[in-house]
């Protein structure tokens, strides 16, 4: 189906049982897609308020908290998340995201040490520690886990722009090639 399908879908399930979280998230998902992230928060929020347990609603309201420039309420949402359940990775990814931004690197780092423990063939993980180190200064660490991002994928150009400027930054410039 499309997306119209769905969002009708949705719709007629809240006619026809006014608290499905279910639905709810399918229209926050859908509004995410489309870009209103106001509407997709407003969405995830009712959603919650019928299902306040699910981590993965969680980390949906986290991601639109991000988006509306929330990053607060993104924080709270992510550790609730894991308060839930420990497994969701990607709650790992976007709150040590916004502790980066805030320059929390100590934070940052357990959170993406957790999320490459958890899934140690992700990519993103590494060149998103690698970012940490960076930030630090620690140039050696930081070539390392790019270097480990563009093996796990050849084809991820931010961590070889990553490598190259971290090899450059560490003073060895021939590595950066």
């Amino acid at each position: 189906g499309n997306a119209a399908d769905a969002k009708a879908d949705a719709r007629q399930a809240l006619k026809l049982d006014p608290k499905s979280a279910d639905a709810f998230g399918c229209l926050g998902n859908l509004a995410m897609q489309d870009g209103n992230h106001q509407a997709a928060l407003e969405h995830f929020e009712r959603q919650l308020e019928h299902d306040p347990e699910n981590a993965l609603a969680h980390v949906h309201r986290a991601a639109a908290c991000v988006e509306t420039g929330h990053d607060e309420q993104a924080l709270a949402s992510f550790s609730l998340a894991l308060r839930i359940d420990p497994q969701r990775v990607e709650a790992y990814q976007g709150r040590g995201q916004i502790l980066l931004r805030q320059g929390q690197h100590a934070a940052a780092l357990r959170d993406f040490n957790e999320f490459i423990r958890r899934h140690p063939q992700a990519a993103e993980a590494y060149n998103l520690r690698g970012q940490v180190y960076a930030a630090m200064g620690s140039w050696d660490k930081a070539t390392a886990d790019f270097t480990a991002a563009v093996m796990l994928n050849r084809d991820f150009g931010a961590a070889l722009e990553n490598r190259a400027l971290a090899c450059l930054e560490a003073g060895r410039p021939r590595d950066a090639l």
